[in-house]
């Protein structure tokens, strides 16, 4: 176990500046450095990847109220389209159904004038 002496001359040296004079201190430096870069690098990443989750999330939600108003929109437009439906909304300008199939009607060329 250290001595007081030894434990008082640690911190004089840690704080007076001494242990950036060791080369060991010197050598690993550079990997210090690199470690806290690394660290906020992954803090930076983590960051990113949880603001890109909530972006998703809520692009999801988005995407669900989207395809419920299409269903809907659909529907009203099947429901609408019906011919009973067009039926109805027309008859009170006059309009009824034809019963009968439409004809064609043959021209002959012949019977205008055409220069």
């Amino acid at each position: 176990m250290a001595s007081k002496k030894q434990k008082g001359n640690f911190y004089k040296r840690w704080l007076g500046g001494g242990v950036m004079e060791d080369d060991r201190f010197r050598k690993v430096l550079f990997y210090i450095v690199f470690l806290a870069v690394l660290a906020v690098i992954y803090i930076g990443n983590s960051f990113f990847a949880i603001r890109s989750l909530r972006n998703i999330d809520s692009m999801e939600r988005s995407i669900k109220l989207k395809k419920v108003e299409f269903i809907t929109a659909r529907a009203q437009l099947v429901d609408s389209t019906k011919q009973s439906r067009i039926a109805k909304k027309v008859a009170p300008l006059g309009l009824k159904e034809a019963i009968e199939p439409p004809q064609l009607i043959f021209i002959n060329s012949e019977d205008f004038d055409v220069e």
